[in-house]
């Protein structure tokens, strides 16, 4: 009997230690240092217009006509969460012919030069993403140039501004790009 309350007391005595310092300590120390090295990411590289925050450089926004630079496709849900603005990915495969139809309708609705950037009439995994490839952005500087009254290489300094490398392939921030082109014109 004695041995058996050994035990527990040692377990016990393990766990309070081991949720003191991975589960109290650890995260203090990896918050802190998060917060001195990386503070803008760290708090969700919040995007701010006028001293009001307006948008996650990391979250795709819904701006809509001919002067924004168009990022990939959301399936817009405004009725589930009335008020709050919903975004989500597609489960449809790409071999399905109805969503092939769909793609089909979403490039002619763009009304770019053929081909269309693949990630410009699709959507993204988590239907949130906010950057589009570096030719899908510059295929749309022309349009935009035009409605905003620019030159066409104004609109692709912007553009090149905010693209970034990736992995395979440049990339491009939308929100930022649309941003920098609101305080041009």
């Amino acid at each position: 009997m004695n041995i058996n309350l050994k035990r527990v007391f040692r377990a016990t005595r393990a766990i309070l230690v081991y949720t003191l310092v991975f589960g109290v300590i650890y995260t203090l120390v990896m918050t802190g240092i998060g917060q001195a090295v990386f503070s803008h990411r760290v708090n969700g590289s919040l995007v701010e217009k006028d001293g009001k925050v307006i948008a996650s450089e990391y979250l795709s926004q819904p701006m809509k006509g001919e002067k924004y630079l168009q990022g990939r496709w959301e399936l817009e849900d405004t009725e589930s969460f009335p008020g709050h603005y919903f975004a989500g990915p597609t489960n449809q495969a790409v071999s399905y012919p109805e969503y092939q139809k769909t793609l089909q309708e979403r490039a002619k609705s763009l009304n770019l030069p053929a081909p269309v950037g693949i990630d410009l009439v699709t959507g993204s995994g988590s239907g949130l993403d906010p950057n589009i490839s570096l030719s899908s952005a510059m295929s749309q500087a022309p349009r935009i140039a035009k409605s905003r009254g620019l030159e066409q290489s104004q609109v692709e300094d912007v553009i090149k501004r905010h693209t970034a490398g990736n992995y395979w392939q440049p990339i491009t921030n939308v929100l930022l790009v649309n941003l920098e082109l609101d305080g041009l014109k």
